[in-house]
């Protein structure tokens, strides 16, 4: 935990009872850290009742009034706290109820120690098949929660005549097929953005390029020739796309998810990925290392749409149990039967 936990953890105790004696404290608060962890619970909060947003800072709170979400700031004294990181330090009692969510899709990283995951009440991985992996490596606040960000496509949230507006707006050839470049943090040792970064210009002759980028890489000035996005949603993007091309990136599982034709660059020393992430990467994917590998890789794949089917499917059935548009409903009816549970225990106790 870190440091400041301890050093707050007095003070806001004493004020979370006092706020709770006189009836202030919130029943349920989502913290969002900024604008993805908002696109990563929306769809929780459209089925979940009396839930205030609070923002990390003003800057978080500015760019959810854009969306049109209204957020309290920081601090907050709920009763319930749900969030998609790990960020329990700031809200320092044992009293209230932790409810956490996965960020990303599965676990694309080696997950982090137990006691993180622990630290909640309750935490909702995106299968059966991850909490599995999760309570063999001593996890035991597990529940399966699915991803519920994904459930957009899957229910006709993102409907053809909005992509064809979508398709307008960014200037889309329609005698051209739509690639995206996608690459991780590039401090990471895990992303392979410097493979391509200076060269995709010379592919939009042919192809329309769009490009998506890790939010810590900040520079994309290198794009004359592409479409940056600068959606933080990017699920969209990924439907009107013929083929995803990336490095290690949790985006693949959503290009996966949607059945998209993917391309990656091999990562020689990402320390971080595990061996069923490197077999899941080379299984969803065709893997190149070098730029002057695209071309044809990218002919070969347009020729043969359905060369990848198979084996997304498999690992779509290992890190998301279901892709039917209704993972939210699944976490809320959870979230709704744990704080029930949870009640009932504290009444008889």
């Amino acid at each position: 935990m870190v440091f400041s936990y301890y050093l707050w953890k007095i003070p806001y105790s004493i004020i979370w009872e006092i706020k709770n004696f006189f009836k202030k404290t919130d029943d349920i608060v989502f913290y969002c850290a900024d604008e993805l962890d908002w696109i990563v619970f929306r769809n929780v909060y459209k089925h979940l009742n009396n839930v205030n947003v609070v923002s990390k800072n003003r800057k978080v709170q500015l760019d959810l009034k854009k969306l049109g979400i209204k957020s309290s700031l920081m601090p907050s004294f709920p009763k319930t706290v749900i969030m998609a990181r790990h960020a329990l330090h700031k809200f320092p009692y044992k009293k209230i109820r932790r409810i956490g969510m996965r960020h990303g899709p599965y676990h694309f990283k080696k997950m982090i120690s137990k006691n993180k995951y622990n630290a909640f009440d309750i935490f909702f991985f995106t299968s059966s098949k991850e909490l599995e992996i999760a309570e063999k490596l001593g996890i035991t606040s597990g529940a399966i929660g699915g991803f519920p960000k994904l459930d957009d496509a899957f229910n006709d949230s993102i409907h053809n005549s909005y992509l064809e507006e979508l398709r307008k707006e960014i200037g889309i050839n329609p005698n051209k097929p739509v690639i995206v470049f996608t690459a991780t943090w590039d401090k990471s040792g895990m992303s392979a953005i410097h493979k391509w970064v200076n060269k995709i210009d010379s592919l939009s002759d042919d192809y329309n390029i769009l490009v998506t980028l890790h939010p810590f890489i900040r520079d994309n000035s290198e794009f004359k020739e592409c479409y940056f996005i600068n959606d933080k949603n990017i699920l969209p993007y990924l439907k009107l796309s013929d083929i995803i091309i990336g490095d290690t990136s949790s985006i693949l599982a959503e290009a996966c998810a949607l059945n998209k034709l993917i391309i990656t660059f091999k990562v020689d020393n990402a320390k971080r990925l595990s061996d069923e992430i490197k077999r899941l990467i080379s299984e969803i994917s065709i893997q190149i290392n070098d730029f002057s590998e695209l071309k044809s890789t990218i002919s070969n794949l347009l020729l043969n749409p359905n060369s990848l089917r198979r084996s997304q499917e498999k690992w779509n059935a290992i890190m998301f149990d279901k892709l039917d548009g209704k993972a939210s409903e699944r976490i809320v009816e959870a979230i709704m039967k744990h704080l029930t549970n949870r009640s009932q225990d504290l009444k008889r106790n």
